[in-house]
């Protein structure tokens, strides 16, 4: 059995006090919030730590086998994946091709293939927008058994999500309550997920209860998302 955690950091270069009005101070103060989220990292006890929105310096800090893939275009930060117990592996770093600078980061192991990916977010006026191409790069990229994790930037009925779910991807959180994984000023919203293949044998561990109204970060959760962590079983 693996756990797998897949979370989006919040890089301190995009917390601005005009976007977090409401959080307690302490919780969007750099220093402060980064010793929190390592805490909270630390926390997971995850063997494959899937990060989104991680910049250079967190991943150097984690000090665990790993890779960092940096978004393009000038971006600060970028999707990095961690493993505690590194055996036969490689990586494929693929930036999408309609320059936006985001990208899909994959892990192949033995038996199985682990991406994470930031999608770009589109307003609902232009949607389907960067984000279906983007999603439909990372189904091509995918060998086998695999998981799929990230920040989607959208919600599991939007065509982005429809089309995962027709290329025959699984979302582990599907009817796991509660299922808000992303807060801004108050209002939760599902927009993370972790995606699986048929065959493998997945079980999602409850997400924190969110209270109406709550802003993130806080003092519990240092980042506006919620971890997802899965338990995979004998891939």
């Amino acid at each position: 059995m693996i756990r797998l955690a897949s979370y989006n950091v919040l890089a301190n270069a995009y917390v601005r006090p005009d976007f977090y009005r409401g959080c307690p101070p302490a919780a969007v103060e750099p220093t402060a919030r980064r010793l929190a989220l390592l805490k909270r990292i630390h926390g997971l006890q995850a063997d494959l730590l899937c990060l989104q929105e991680a910049e250079a310096d967190l991943f150097k800090t984690l000090d665990r086998p790993g890779r960092f893939f940096q978004k393009g275009d000038g971006k600060p930060d970028g999707c990095a994946i961690l493993v505690d117990h590194p055996g036969p592996a490689s990586w494929t770093e693929h930036p999408y091709q309609d320059g936006s600078g985001h990208g899909a980061l994959l892990l192949h192991l033995p038996g199985l293939t682990v991406a994470t990916t930031h999608l770009k977010w589109d307003p609902p006026a232009v949607r389907p927008g960067y984000g279906m191409g983007q999603v439909q790069e990372l189904l091509s990229l995918l060998k086998g058994p695999s998981i799929v994790c990230g920040d989607f930037n959208c919600e599991s009925s939007d065509p982005i999500m429809q089309r995962c779910f027709q290329a025959g991807l699984t979302d582990a959180f599907l009817g796991v309550a509660p299922n808000e994984t992303f807060v801004k000023q108050g209002q939760g919203r599902r927009i993370d997920f972790v995606l699986y293949s048929y065959g493998l044998d997945v079980r999602a561990l409850p997400m924190p209860a969110l209270t109406p109204g709550q802003f993130l970060p806080g003092e519990s959760e240092p980042s506006d998302h919620l971890p997802l962590v899965i338990e995979v079983q004998g891939f």
